[in-house]
């Protein structure tokens, strides 16, 4: 869920605007508050897809479910305690995460110096 960074309201159509001041290099800005601040002449920061991704979910927790075909396959699908991720984003979850299993072993020591060591 995104809030525009003026009025804090959550709003679906928000733009990203350049600004380098802001440790993001952008701020969130609803139609309305872009209007009130001036700050139509400003760029829009492109945000690649993954990034856009994980903000519009970043307090989402994703939970695997497993639902079952009529003649009973078993297939794995995540749900947000609220609905079930669609199609497009469940196969865009899955070509970033054949991505990230593409790296070389990097991508297992990043992981085993980042998890809890017990």
């Amino acid at each position: 869920m995104l809030f525009c960074d003026f009025c804090r309201i959550l709003n679906t159509n928000l733009r990203r605007i350049q600004r380098s001041e802001d440790e993001r290099g952008y701020i969130l800005t609803c139609k309305t508050c872009e209007t009130k601040q001036d700050l139509e002449q400003y760029p829009t920061y492109v945000v690649s897809d993954l990034i856009k991704f994980i903000e519009e979910n970043r307090d989402s927790l994703l939970s695997p479910k497993v639902i079952k075909s009529d003649d009973e396959s078993e297939y794995l699908i995540f749900s947000n305690d609220l609905q079930y991720l669609t199609r497009k984003e469940l196969k865009f979850i899955a070509d970033e995460i054949y991505k990230t299993l593409q790296l070389d072993e990097s991508l297992d020591k990043f992981i085993e110096n980042n998890n809890f060591k017990s």
